[in-house]
């Protein structure tokens, strides 16, 4: 996907992992958030993984507790008002 530079590749090796783990997909569309880079950095990724193609970026901002320019906190309590790491299956686009 041509992703050097681009894309934090460990951040993407798991992104991979996970995706590759979940057997009830609806669409092959991977969401990825690359925490490793500051908020104020294109970061959300959104990849059409059947044609192996970058569909595009964004900026993502993260929880309120989770840090300032950076994420280095994440929680998966609920109300912590911090950003969850992990895998999520959605049903819907949204």
């Amino acid at each position: 996907m041509k992703l050097e530079g681009v894309v934090n590749y460990t951040a993407f090796e798991q992104a991979i992992t996970g995706y590759n783990r979940i057997d009830e997909k609806s669409k092959e569309i991977l969401t990825l958030i690359d925490f490793s880079k500051p908020s104020t950095e294109e970061r959300f990724y959104v990849f059409d993984m059947r044609h192996k193609k970058l569909l595009f970026t964004s900026l993502v901002s993260h929880g309120k507790n989770s840090g300032g320019k950076y994420a280095t906190s994440f929680s998966n309590e609920n109300g912590s008002l911090k950003s969850s790491l992990g895998f999520f299956l959605t049903e819907n686009t949204y």
